[in-house]
C-alpha cells in the first residue's frame, strides 16, 4: 500500500532491515566512533562542531548552582544559601573536582558535552572517599573502556548488552569496564563490574537503546566526500598556480655534436627570472590546468548545508559564511538552533548536574561543610542557571518583553533567565550600586526633559507694551490654575 515500500527495478537497491536499536548499534559502534574522532581531529568542520555545541550550550560560565533553601518560618535562609554556594564553588575548582586534579567543574561540563558530540556518549564515575576535603570527586572515563563486545547473560541472570548489565526492565544495574584502554595491549588489563549508581552515562537516546551513537553518524560520508574534494582541489590549485611548461622537440632537426653544449638542457624546475636557451627544433609549450574553477564554492556550500542539517545547527553558525543569509533567514536559523541547545541544557541538568550535586551534598554534610538538616530535600531547593543568548533584535525584543510584563504575561525572573541572568543577583547589584552612588554624593538620574516652548499666538497683539490686559482675558489665563486647584 505504501509507494516507498514498492520493490521494482528503481528501488531494488534500497537496503532495509528491521532490527532493534541495540542490534543496529552493536556491530557499528566501534567503527563509527573511530570515524567520528578522525573527523573531529582532521577536518575543519569536524573540529568546529563540538566546540560550537559546547560554547553555545554552556557559555563562559557553564551551568551554575544557585541555592534557594528556605527558613522554617518562611523566606530564604541567606546564611545557609551562601555557605552552600561557597562550598560548591570550592569543590568545583581544579584540583578537587576530579580525581586526577586536572579539571574543574566547568571543564568537566565542557568535556562531557564535547565528548558526547564526538563519541556519542560520556561516562563519569562518582568516587566517594576521594582524597580531598569533601571526600568526593569525579572520574572521567573513555567510552572505549565500556566493552561493547561483552554481550550475553551474567551469572545473576541479568542481560549484558554491549558491556551494560540491565535487569528485566532494561534498567542499568552495572557497567563492565576495562581497567585499561583496549589499545594498550602491552599492559595487563581486566574487566571490572561497577554498580550503576556509581556511573553517570550520558547520551542522547532516540530509541530504547543502551549505548550512544556519535552525532556525526548521519553525515560521515558527506564529510569524507567534502574533505577528499577539498584536498584534491588544493593540490590541483597548486599545480595550476605553478604555470608548468613543456619543451617540445622536432625530430627532423638535427644538432651537431659540437653545438649541443651551447644549449640549456631541459630542467626539472624553473627558477624565477630564468631564461632557457632552446636548441634548434625545440619550442616551449605552456600548460594551463584551468584550476581552480568557480565550481568549488557552490559544491562546498551544498555539502556544508548537508553537514549543518545532520548536526542540527544552522549553516551560518557552522561555516561562518554570512554572504548567503539575510536578517530574516539568520534570525529563523538562530532561534531554531537555540531550541536544540536548550534541549542539551535540560539533559545536562537532569542527567549530570543533579546526580553529581546530590552525591556531593551527602558527602559535604558528612565533612561538615554544610549544616545537616532533618529533611535532605530542603537542599534540593536549588536552581540551575544556564546560559542565555542576546536578543537578535534588542530594541524590538525589549519592547515586546516590556509589553508582556505590563500585561502580566511574563515575569522579570523569566525575562532575565532567558538572558542567562539571575533576578536576585541583578537586584542585589542594583542595590549595591545605588548605595555606592549615594555614599559618593552623586546622582545618576537622567536629566529632566526640557519644557516645550509655548506656542506663538496667531492673533496680532494691538495693545501697546505695558498696557493692562482685559479682565476677561485675565480670567481665561487663570482658568487652568483654578481647575487644577
Amino acid at each position: 500500500m505504501h509507494h516507498a515500500a514498492t520493490i521494482d527495478r528503481l528501488t531494488a537497491d534500497l537496503f532495509s532491515a528491521t532490527l532493534s536499536a541495540n542490534d543496529e548499534i552493536k556491530g557499528d559502534i566501534q567503527r563509527l566512533r573511530g570515524l567520528s574522532r578522525r573527523l573531529s581531529r582532521d577536518t575543519a568542520y569536524g573540529a568546529r562542531y563540538p566546540r560550537l555545541v559546547s560554547e553555545q550550550t554552556l557559555g563562559a560560565d557553564g551551568i551554575r548552582l544557585q541555592s534557594r533553601v528556605e527558613r522554617r518560618v518562611g523566606g530564604l535562609n541567606q546564611g545557609v544559601n551562601a555557605k552552600l554556594e561557597e562550598s560548591w564553588r570550592r569543590w568545583g575548582q581544579a584540583g578537587t573536582c576530579t580525581v586526577d586534579g586536572r579539571s574543574s567543574w566547568l571543564d568537566t561540563q565542557y568535556a562531557s558535552l564535547e565528548t558526547m558530540a564526538v563519541d556519542g556518549e560520556m561516562l563519569l564515575r562518582k568516587v566517594v572517599g576521594a582524597p580531598n576535603e569533601f571526600g568526593f570527586a569525579l572520574q572521567m572515563l573513555d567510552a572505549d573502556l565500556l566493552d561493547e563486545t561483552l554481550n550475553g547473560q551474567w551469572t545473576n541472570g541479568n542481560d549484558i548488552i554491549m558491556g551494560v548489565e540491565v535487569d528485566r526492565w532494561q534498567k542499568p544495574v552495572a557497567y563492565h569496564l576495562w581497567t585499561r584502554h583496549p589499545s594498550e595491549s602491552s599492559m595487563m588489563r581486566e574487566r571490572t563490574r561497577i554498580p550503576a549508581d556509581e556511573i553517570i552515562h550520558l547520551f542522547l537516546a532516540r530509541r530504547t537503546q543502551t549505548r550512544g551513537v556519535p552525532w556525526s553518524s548521519p553525515i560521515l560520508l558527506d564529510a569524507s566526500t567534502l574533505a577528499a574534494f577539498l584536498e584534491a582541489s588544493v593540490h590541483a590549485a597548486r599545480i595550476g598556480a605553478s604555470r608548468m611548461a613543456a619543451i617540445e622537440r622536432d625530430k627532423d632537426v638535427e644538432v651537431e655534436d659540437d653545438e649541443e653544449d651551447s644549449f640549456t638542457s631541459a630542467p626539472d624546475e624553473v627558477a624565477p627570472g630564468q631564461f632557457l636557451n632552446l636548441a634548434p627544433g625545440e619550442r616551449l609549450s605552456s600548460i594551463d590546468w584551468q584550476y581552480p574553477t568557480g565550481e568549488i564554492d557552490p559544491f562546498t556550500r551544498i555539502i556544508v548545508r548537508e553537514l549543518s542539517a545532520g548536526w542540527n545547527v544552522s549553516y551560518a553558525s557552522l561555516s561562518g559564511d554570512l554572504s548567503q543569509v539575510n536578517y530574516s533567514s539568520i534570525r529563523a536559523g538562530v532561534l531554531q538552533e537555540r531550541d536544540f541547545y536548550r534541549r542539551l541544557q535540560t539533559m545536562l541538568v537532569e542527567q549530570l548536574c543533579w546526580p553529581v550535586y546530590r552525591a556531593w551534598r551527602d558527602m559535604a554534610i558528612i565533612a561538615g561543610h554544610i549544616p545537616a538538616r532533618r529533611d535532605l530535600r530542603d537542599y534540593d531547593r536549588v536552581v540551575w542557571q544556564t546560559r542565555g543568548w542576546p536578543w537578535v533584535d534588542p530594541l524590538k525584543d525589549m519592547e515586546a518583553q516590556k509589553l508582556a510584563l505590563d500585561n502580566k504575561l511574563t515575569t522579570r525572573r523569566r525575562i532575565l533567565g532567558e538572558q542567562g541572568l539571575d533576578l536576585e543577583e541583578v537586584l542585589e547589584g542594583l542595590a549595591e550600586e545605588e548605595k555606592l552612588i549615594k555614599s559618593l554624593g552623586l546622582s545618576l538620574a537622567p536629566p529632566a526633559p526640557a519644557a516645550a516652548p509655548k506656542p506663538a499666538d496667531d492673533k496680532p497683539d494691538d495693545k501697546p507694551d505695558g498696557a493692562p490686559a482685559d479682565k476677561a482675558e485675565d480670567a481665561d489665563r487663570t482658568l487652568p490654575l483654578r481647575r487644577m486647584a
